[in-house]
């Protein structure tokens, strides 16, 4: 469906989706809860809700962000830039704003085409303990559910 947030949903009113995909697209949204919100009709039931976005934390984000200041001071105003600021915890934020119950969130590691097992990166990120995962992954993957008590 070509369109606009309001066009595509509705053309997609009557449809029912097992799975509904925002792919590094909901930090461009003006009001990202209320896009999630508004597909919320479009789940069936045990349907899951795949989010993907930049994670911002991380810590080449981070260390960017102090080493070129200047490109990166508006980041976060979205008046400014047009992209919110991500983080697990405001996708938390998003997802139950929207009435969506998250059931996992996972760190995205890339790694080369060309060099698929990267003979550092590889056997480091075994070595990071979860918790700190969220650190060191430059985007992240969340799984949400329509909240069952709506």
């Amino acid at each position: 469906v070509c369109g606009d947030v309001c066009f595509a949903r509705a053309k997609l009113e009557k449809e029912r989706f097992d799975c509904l995909l925002f792919l590094n697209v909901l930090h461009f949204f003006l009001d990202p809860p209320t896009v999630l919100s508004a597909f919320k009709g479009n789940l069936s039931v045990d349907s899951a809700v795949i989010i993907q976005v930049p994670n911002m934390l991380c810590a080449s984000s981070v260390w960017n962000s102090w080493r070129y200041a200047s490109r990166f001071r508006d980041l976060g105003n979205y008046d400014l830039t047009g992209i919110h600021f991500t983080s697990p915890a405001i996708i938390n934020r998003w997802c139950d704003r929207a009435g969506l119950e998250i059931e996992t969130t996972k760190g995205l590691f890339y790694q080369k085409m060309e060099a698929p097992e990267d003979p550092v990166a590889g056997p480091m990120q075994k070595l990071i303990p979860g918790f700190l995962k969220h650190l060191f992954a430059p985007d992240f993957v969340t799984v949400a559910h329509a909240n069952r008590r709506d």
